[in-house]
């Protein structure tokens, strides 16, 4: 996929996937439970924008009824409270990125960095199309300990394959692999964010983090 300077931060409207489809076409489609399934995506997605333009604080239930145009209570039947919205978002974009992940390494097994490379671009990806909201929730911690706990579950779900094959390639121990990824995913935060604060191009955040990652590979390789 070319890595393109599209401004991030804007969410997809044509996210369907071909998945979503009833699987058996010929047998009588059960309306109520489409129906509720397309209205928690709705929200969760309405929930995600306002993450991204508002923060944690614009998720609330009144304003995702607003931009839905719909009442409190139906939000209410899918969303119990505002820490459940926020854990919907951060599930959501958790199974996003790692479908991203799949897909950017389907065809091949290259080498490490260059794996790391796709990952980065599939982040990039995910971004532009998708908003920041739910990856600047999963990027940090707040005073939440339900939403932090599915915080640490998502991010051990993406990065826990990783492991095994980083200290392989380093030839260092499972515990040495797990803080160089944790490394690798604060240094990826920090540059990201300066692409997403438009200080950096996208081209030029992803070669900066490629050189970082390669040094960090080195020095844990010695």
């Amino acid at each position: 996929m070319p890595e393109t300077d599209k401004k991030p931060g804007e969410l997809s409207n044509s996210r369907r996937k071909a998945s979503d489809s009833p699987a058996n076409s010929s047998a009588p489609p059960d309306h109520g439970r489409l129906w509720a399934n397309e209205r928690g995506r709705q929200l969760t997605e309405i929930a995600a924008q306002l993450l991204a333009t508002q923060g944690v604080d614009g998720v609330r239930i009144p304003e995702v009824a607003a931009v839905a145009g719909v009442t409190r209570p139906t939000v209410y039947k899918h969303f119990p409270n505002r820490q459940s919205l926020l854990i919907a978002v951060l599930e959501s974009y958790g199974e996003e990125l790692q479908a991203r992940f799949d897909e950017a390494l389907s065809d091949e097994k290259p080498k490490l960095t260059e794996a790391l490379r796709q990952i980065i671009g599939a982040v990039c990806d995910s971004l532009e199309d998708g908003g920041v909201g739910a990856w600047s929730l999963l990027s940090s911690s707040g005073p939440d300990p339900e939403v932090d706990r599915v915080v640490q579950q998502v991010r051990k779900q993406l990065f826990s394959p990783w492991l095994e094959r980083v200290s392989e390639v380093a030839g260092i121990s499972r515990e040495e692999a797990e803080l160089l990824c944790s490394m690798i995913v604060a240094t990826t935060v920090a540059v990201l964010s300066r692409w997403l604060s438009h200080d950096l191009s996208r081209q030029e955040a992803i070669e900066t983090l490629m050189r970082g990652i390669r040094a960090l590979l080195r020095e844990f390789s010695k």
